[in-house]
């Protein structure tokens, strides 16, 4: 169990490195997207911070899955990422929602995994 999590752990991590850097270098092709899709990314790319912003905390928690350090609070930063980048799929680009569902899936497994860390922030004061 503990080489399929550090298989996983480093998957996660290899997925958001490479869709982050290619935010700044792409290297990567745009698959085809719905008329919608490509107006919704155009305004979020054309702001010009908000991908570098979206790709800085991508890079940010991917070290911290190399790393093997950090990886609860890595994940609780993942996780409005994740589900924007499905509901953006869902909403808008369906054919394309299958790295976003996996993406959302390693995350809440690990959301899960670390949970014992999460217990003093869910504490009712």
């Amino acid at each position: 169990m503990k080489t399929l999590n550090k298989f996983l752990q480093y998957m996660l991590g290899l997925i958001l490195l490479l869709y982050a850097l290619n935010k700044f270098f792409q290297f990567m092709p745009v698959p085809e997207m719905r008329r919608e899709a490509v107006s919704f990314y155009s305004s979020l790319v054309n702001t010009g911070y908000i991908m570098p912003v979206v790709a800085v905390f991508e890079i940010l928690v991917s070290l911290a899955l190399f790393s093997g350090r950090y990886i609860a609070l890595a994940m609780a930063v993942l996780f409005p990422l994740s589900l924007n980048f499905v509901f953006f799929h869902l909403f808008l680009d369906p054919p394309n929602i299958i790295p976003a569902l996996l993406t959302l899936g390693l995350n809440v497994y690990f959301l899960f995994r670390y949970r014992r860390a999460y217990r003093e922030l869910l504490l009712p004061r």
